[in-house]
C-alpha cells in the first residue's frame, strides 16, 4: 500500500455478529484474537502531537515500531503515511526511543481479531471503551464496498484514531483516567453517541 494506511472504523455492539457476517460474505479468518499493548511516544514539548504525527511501539504476537504522518486530506476515509517495521525486543526498542529523548505518554490496549475479505483487512477490536470494526484497504471504494457487504452504515464511519476518541471521551465525560486500559475503564459503559457517532450496524 505504498506506506499508506487507508481505513475507517465503526462502533458496534456485537462483534460476534460481525464475525458471522464476515464469514457469510466469504471472508477468511487470518489472525486469532490477541491482546495488543501500544505505547505512544513524543518529545516533552509534544512536538509530534502538535503536527499530528504518531510514534508508536506495539506488542502482540510480535513487536513493531510505527510512524504515522498527519491525515492526507481524504474526507471519506482516513489516509495517512505509515512506516512500520518489526523489532526484535519490545523492551530495548522502548529504551532506544527514550535514549533519543522521547517519552512514553500514553499506553492503550485492545484485543484484536483479524480477517481478510476481498482485498481488504477487517479487524474486530475490543477496546476498553467499546467495540469497533476497522476496515483497511487499498482505496476508499474497496473499503466502502466491504462495509456495505457487512451491512455497516457508511454514514456512521469514523476516521478518528482510538487515541483521539479517548481524548474526546475524557473531555466530554470528565473522566479521571490516564491510560486507555481495561483496568481503568472497568465498570464503565459507553454508546456510539458518547463519541458523537452513530451505531455502525444497519441490522
Amino acid at each position: 500500500m505504498n506506506n499508506q494506511e487507508i481505513e475507517v472504523k465503526f462502533f458496534v455492539d456485537d462483534l460476534e455478529d460481525i464475525a458471522r457476517r464476515i464469514a457469510g460474505a466469504g471472508g477468511q479468518f487470518a489472525i486469532s484474537r490477541v491482546r495488543e499493548v501500544n505505547l505512544r511516544f513524543d518529545k516533552p514539548d509534544r512536538s509530534l502531537t502538535q503536527v499530528m504525527q504518531v510514534l508508536r511501539l506495539r506488542k502482540d504476537f510480535k513487536s513493531r515500531l510505527t510512524f504515522k504522518g498527519p491525515s492526507l486530506g481524504d474526507e471519506s476515509v482516513s489516509v495517512r503515511q505509515e512506516i512500520e517495521f518489526e523489532v526484535s525486543s519490545f523492551e530495548n526498542a522502548q529504551k532506544f526511543l527514550e535514549a533519543l529523548g522521547y517519552e512514553m505518554y500514553l499506553m492503550y490496549e485492545k484485543y484484536r481479531t483479524t480477517y481478510t475479505l476481498s482485498n481488504v483487512i477487517v479487524v474486530l477490536d475490543e477496546m476498553p471503551y467499546g467495540n469497533f470494526v476497522e476496515i483497511e484497504g487499498p482505496d476508499a471504494d474497496s473499503i466502502r464496498q466491504v462495509a456495505e457487504d457487512l451491512k455497516l452504515d457508511w454514514e456512521a464511519r469514523c476516521t478518528d484514531s482510538y487515541t483521539l476518541l479517548f481524548r474526546q471521551l475524557k473531555e466530554s465525560h470528565q473522566l479521571d483516567v490516564r491510560q486507555l486500559s481495561f483496568e481503568d475503564f472497568e465498570g464503565l459503559h459507553f454508546t456510539a453517541e458518547d463519541f458523537g457517532l452513530k451505531p455502525g450496524s444497519l441490522v
